[in-house]
């Protein structure tokens, strides 16, 4: 029940999977950097570990990234389906609209 109410009216679940996607794959990135160079300059990392972390960082990231991504556009779509109304009125104050001028008074008519 918390969770229905908390998906059904918030875009930050779907946010959050793309984020988490984005930090994934920029930290894979900069792993891999790291790994080539440690590898070229000191050759004293231990074969396989790092590749691996590497490789399943950078391919999670794109992963969830995609995920994200197919998320946005079922939950737009899922959106107009609904033809929920754009604004919520909360109360309708009568009288107030008959103290804006009329719009003709404030356009110079030739």
């Amino acid at each position: 029940m918390l969770i229905d109410s908390f998906v059904a009216f918030s875009f930050a679940p779907i946010r959050l999977v793309s984020f988490i996607g984005v930090v994934f794959f920029l930290l894979g990135i900069l792993w891999t950097g790291y790994i080539v160079f440690r590898k070229v300059m000191f050759d004293d990392l231990a074969s396989g570990w790092p590749a691996l972390l590497s490789i399943l960082m950078v391919g999670f990231g794109i992963t969830n990234i995609s995920l994200g991504i197919i998320a946005e556009y079922l939950r737009r779509t899922l959106d107009a389906s609904r033809k929920r109304p754009v604004f919520v009125i909360d109360e309708i104050v009568e009288g107030v609209l008959d103290t804006v001028p009329d719009r003709r008074t404030l356009v110079d008519i030739k």
